[in-house]
């Protein structure tokens, strides 16, 4: 037997075996080794972090406090300047006693029986508030009682001084001048004692004063004091003219005159007066 012909079937049976293994495959051509490769898929993941910053905006009040001081001329004076419960005879007048522009009032009153000495007052009640008050002891004041008139600037201070009724004579009125100096009455001395200007009149005496604004400015200049004495029987006074000045809580001498007058003279009732503003007997 030829050889050939006994491996043919066998070489057709490998050959129905091979096709047959190929015909199980995906169809994709066999590779004579197989290599695995592995595939690594790495996913990174990135994170943005985002930041919000927050501004705060804090709102600050300034509240400036302002202090208004009011300056009140010349009311520091105590009390209150009313009248005591127990005040009689009550008189009143005005008067800018402590230059402040403002009018005061200037009173008068008694307190228990009014013909008694020390039974009178003189009081200030300021403008402004407070007063101030002294006590009148002029013996002739027990039988005239105490009366104020309407202040004036005598000498040009810038504040008014006053006039009060302090007594009486048989025919004449007794007049203090008065003024206020830190918050107390004062009385203007005349002579080294406090200041009496009497003005009246009798059969054979005459007395009086007046102020005179020389220089016409609206402030007296000098006040003039007159006292006279009747000649003999005759209708003839012999008077004389004391000028005195006032400054500094006193009334000052300056020069007196020798003057005559007689009572038929319309002039003459001068001598017997109290002349000086809002003064009246």
């Amino acid at each position: 037997m030829d050889t050939n012909q006994s491996m043919r079937p066998t070489l057709l049976m490998a050959v129905a075996l091979l096709a047959a293994s190929c015909s199980g495959d995906s169809g994709a051509a066999p590779s004579p080794s197989s290599t695995s490769t592995t595939t690594t898929s790495t996913t990174t993941t990135s994170t943005t972090t985002t930041s919000t910053t927050t501004t705060s905006t804090t709102s600050t009040t300034t509240t400036t406090s302002t202090t208004i001081t009011t300056t009140v001329p010349e009311s520091a004076c105590g009390g209150s300047g009313a009248l005591p419960e127990l005040a009689e005879n009550h008189s009143l007048a005005g008067g800018d006693v402590n230059g402040d522009g403002d009018i005061d009032t200037i009173h008068t009153y008694s307190i228990g029986d009014p013909s008694l000495a020390g039974a009178w007052w003189l009081q200030v009640s300021f403008a402004n508030g407070g007063g101030a008050s002294q006590q009148l002891l002029d013996p002739g004041t027990s039988l005239a009682g105490a009366r104020p008139f309407d202040g004036f600037d005598i000498n040009g201070n810038g504040k008014d001084e006053f006039f009060a009724r302090v007594g009486a004579g048989a025919s004449t009125s007794e007049f203090g001048l008065f003024e206020v100096v830190d918050c107390t009455i004062h009385r203007i001395a005349l002579d080294g004692q406090p200041s009496v200007f009497t003005a009246g009149a009798s059969v054979n005496f005459v007395s009086g004063f007046e102020c005179v604004d020389i220089d016409a400015n609206g402030a007296n200049d000098f006040l003039i004091v007159y006292t006279g004495s009747r000649l003999g029987e005759t209708d003839e006074f012999e008077i004389t003219a004391a000028q005195y000045f006032v400054l500094d809580g006193m009334v000052t001498f300056m020069l007196a005159d020798g003057i005559g007058g007689n009572i038929n003279d319309p002039d003459f009732a001068k001598f017997a007066s109290a002349g000086c503003p809002g003064v009246t007997l």
